[in-house]
């Protein structure tokens, strides 16, 4: 008689079979854990965001803690608990567990199948944070720019041989000038440029009057790029008695006849803003009226729990028609800040005549979930933005400045108005809004560059 109670083959033939069984409950106790997730996952998107709670509570409780093979399981666990305290206002516990998540991920994608975490502010503080702001450099100051650039535009005219355009130009930035301290070199070069330019129309005595004051503050044969002073004849002639180039001892105290210049300059200002420049105040206006205007238009498209086709015409032309689905799902008092971004488009749309006509249609507006019994909600949302690049005017009329859309709140909608329901889940909805562009007025002036319209409908079902 064989006897095996002490056999090794025996021994090993245990052990074997003992950890077979202890394999097949390990994968039992994980599957069990993935099914009761699913659970969990599913009263979530049902938006039972309290019971959801429970469940994962209960089954994180559950779940074994020190086996690495539930590592990932414990990170959804805890990534799911964060956004169901979010969805149910608190915000402190959903943070702690959105971090006990990142923990356990080490570093891994902090996503759960089927659960969309967008516009959740918490989720993306923790798992997304703000990058620190970029400094902006410092600007120079503007009054610095203008009378660069009044200065630059001149110096071209003159370059370009239109005479009359500098001296108009110069007048008018002379008494500017006159109005400030400092800024030395630049009224030198004014004076300077005003020498050039009268000599090249033939006023000696003002031309060599100008030169002697840019000497005065250049210092004698300073120019400026491009004006090459051996070619201004004049340039080389005595100044008059009272400037520090005329003959030794002849310089007298005081200053009257450069006073007498500046004088000369702001009435030669006086003059060109009165009776020359085209927006002379005594000069009667008539402004012009908009003969086209290019406006770039963007549109961003969003929602929550929604379905269907929609389609944007404007000024008659069909610029999107397409599906969309929306799955995140939808709750109380959401705004667009919380909505899920679907699309976005930009158009540049040049119109004659004062007007954009925007048509948007909503079609088979549906619920992409829907618990019945049960609140459901809805929601679809557009933002819009209009910023004018360009745009013309009569000719010869004087420019209205650039227009601006008086009416962007028309592009908000209501369900209750503008919906139809075709059916108890599924509605249509319509836009349908002329945009007016306008001149600027005084109290327009100070408008933004960019104008922004939120449009919004919201449907709840029980």
């Amino acid at each position: 008689m064989i006897r095996f109670k002490h056999s090794p083959l025996c021994r090993h033939m245990a052990f074997f079979v003992a950890f077979l069984i202890f394999a097949q409950l390990h994968n039992f106790a994980v599957q069990e854990t993935v099914l009761t997730v699913q659970s969990c996952r599913e009263l979530y998107l049902a938006g039972d965001f309290q019971n959801a709670r429970i469940c994962l509570e209960n089954v994180l409780e559950k779940t074994d803690k020190a086996d690495p093979a539930n590592r990932i399981p414990q990170a959804e666990l805890s990534l799911m608990l964060g956004a169901v305290n979010e969805r149910l206002e608190a915000p402190d516990k959903a943070e702690e567990w959105y971090r006990k998540a990142k923990e356990l991920l080490n570093g891994a994608p902090a996503v759960v199948n089927g659960v969309d975490f967008t516009g959740l502010p918490v989720y993306t503080k923790v798992f997304q944070p703000t990058p620190p702001p970029v400094e902006k450099p410092v600007e120079p100051k503007p009054e610095a720019d203008a009378y660069e650039l009044e200065m630059q535009g001149a110096k071209e005219l003159y370059f370009k041989g239109e005479y009359e355009a500098v001296r108009g130009k110069l007048d008018k930035l002379a008494a500017e000038l006159a109005k400030i301290e400092g800024r030395d070199t630049l009224k030198g070069e004014m004076y300077l440029l005003m020498g050039a330019n009268h000599e090249q129309l033939k006023y000696k005595e003002i031309s060599i009057r100008y030169y002697c004051k840019a000497k005065e503050i250049l210092g004698a044969n300073k120019s400026f790029q491009g004006l090459e002073l051996k070619k201004l004849k004049w340039y080389k002639k005595t100044c008059p008695a009272g400037s520090q180039y005329a003959k030794a001892g002849t310089k007298k105290k005081g200053g009257g006849w450069i006073g007498t210049l500046l004088g000369l300059a702001l009435l030669g200002g006086a003059i060109w803003y009165l009776f020359i420049n085209k927006n002379s105040p005594i000069k009667k206006k008539e402004k012009g009226q908009y003969t086209s205007i290019t406006v770039k238009v963007d549109v961003v498209f969003k929602g929550l729990n929604s379905k269907g086709n929609r389609k944007l015409r404007i000024n008659n032309e069909t610029k999107v028609e397409e599906d969309y689905v929306m799955t995140q799902n939808a709750f109380a008092n959401a705004t667009c800040a919380q909505a899920q971004l679907d699309k976005s488009y930009s158009f540049d749309i040049t119109t004659t005549g004062n007007t954009i006509h925007i048509v948007q249609d909503y079609l088979n507006w549906d619920f992409y979930n829907f618990i019945s019994p049960g609140t459901n909600y809805k929601m679809l949302c557009t933002e819009w933005s209009f910023s004018v690049q360009s745009y013309t005017y009569e000719s010869g009329k004087a420019d209205p400045g650039t227009p601006h859309p008086t009416n962007t709140n028309d592009l908000n909608l209501d369900y209750n108005n503008d919906c139809t329901e075709v059916s108890f889940r599924v509605d249509n909805c319509t836009t349908d809004v002329t945009l007016n562009f306008a001149a600027p007025t005084s109290t327009s002036a100070q408008a933004p560059k960019v104008y922004k319209a939120q449009q919004v409908k919201v449907k709840v079902s029980k």
